[in-house]
């Protein structure tokens, strides 16, 4: 009856099209997901050629930097490229004098953009240029190797979402009053650049909280994996959280509760519907077929002693080859869960908020040092 009232009201025409972007969003995930024809999984031994660690967390995460980021360091660790070293919430990455390794494309393009000469310093923060340069770098790399053979896009599929959601908000704001309260370009721009922030927050938070609270239930009572410690990073995805909620409460005093309410549940369903259209091709299918036999495999061997033999207090002194494919695929839950969640925050406020630029090389950079402060 509620929900009648509200489509009967003045404020109709929004809360229509929040249900338009929503019944659109569920129909068009449910059939790029629609069950596969079953299969017999029969355990891999190795990965499928040709497919990093890196690869391998980009495909299961439907195309998510941080998970992807961490395997490919994890695995040049391994490698002997370089060494990690933690101190506390801060990890800095050292590349070893010996360093002679073969890298994956998307390493090489880390490793071109984090260590240009030697002597380079790097911090990984959120106004370090260098770190927007390898992001781009490494997500270029990737996409070269994956798209369009095993993973894609599909942008085409949510410009329809978009545009009834974009017409929306205007429509709530202008049965909210808040066009009549427009005096000038500036007091226009700030409105905008207002709502683009409060998206931006809600973006940021939707994607990270899962996170947050995977490591708040680590704690709890009856735990099977290492207990991972708070840090400065799982404050981010709340406080975006609040950011934007208080931006929708500033909206609401502005215009209208009901205009807030509205605006606010398009943000959220977008955020949230944005990855998930995002996936494999038929062929990309076939690959996750053969990760999940691997991750099967290596599920029985080797992941719960990497978990439980590297504490997430301290990185660990030697890094196996088989470790980044554990946390590529989800089955470190311990040192490596730590490692991805203080990527994260940082890389995906970044992606969000900056638009990445071609910066040119600074030729005094030294030896590089990648920090999570």
């Amino acid at each position: 009856m509620a929900a009648l009232e509200i489509l009967a009201g003045t404020y109709a025409l929004p809360w229509l099209g929040f249900l338009m972007v929503m019944g659109y969003f569920l129909v068009v995930t449910l059939l790029l997901r629609l069950p596969r024809k079953h299969r017999v999984a029969v355990p891999r031994y190795t990965p499928p050629e040709g497919i990093s660690p890196a690869a391998a967390a980009w495909m299961l995460e439907r195309g998510k930097l941080p998970r992807a980021m961490a395997a490919a360091m994890v695995n040049m660790a391994a490698k002997g490229f370089l060494r990690i070293e933690q101190y506390g919430d801060t990890y800095t990455l050292h590349k070893l004098e010996t360093a002679a390794a073969h890298l994956e494309p998307e390493e090489d393009a880390l490793a071109c953009s984090c260590f240009p000469r030697k002597n380079v310093e790097f911090s990984f923060d959120d106004t370090n240029d260098y770190l927007l340069d390898a992001i781009t770098e490494f997500q270029a790399a990737l996409q070269s190797v994956l798209e369009p053979q095993y993973y894609s896009e599909n942008l085409i599929l949510s410009a329809p979402a978009w545009a009834v959601s974009i017409l929306s908000i205007f429509s709530a704001l202008y049965l909210g009053g808040v066009f009549a309260l427009i005096e000038s370009f500036a007091s226009a721009f700030f409105l905008g650049l207002g709502i683009l922030m409060v998206l931006g927050c809600f973006a940021v938070a939707v994607r990270n909280l899962p996170g947050t609270l995977k490591k708040l239930g680590t704690h709890m009572p009856g735990r099977t994996v290492p207990p991972r410690p708070w840090t400065g990073h799982d404050w981010a995805p709340p406080i975006l959280l609040l950011v934007a909620c208080a931006g929708l409460v500033a909206l609401a005093r502005i215009a209208t509760p009901m205009a807030a309410t509205v605006i606010g549940a398009l943000f959220i369903v977008n955020a949230i519907f944005y990855h998930a259209l995002r996936g494999p091709t038929p062929a990309g299918k076939e690959l996750l077929n053969q990760l999940a036999d691997f991750k099967k495999f290596l599920a029985e061997v080797d992941a719960d002693s990497i978990s439980r033999a590297n504490s997430p207090d301290r990185s660990p002194n030697q890094i196996q080859t088989n470790a980044a494919y554990a946390l590529a695929l989800g089955l470190d839950r311990g040192w490596g869960e730590q490692f991805v969640g203080a990527i994260a925050n940082v890389v995906e406020s970044l992606v969000v908020f900056t638009a990445p630029s071609d910066l040119a090389d600074d030729p005094k950079a030294p030896r590089v040092e990648l920090n999570l402060k």
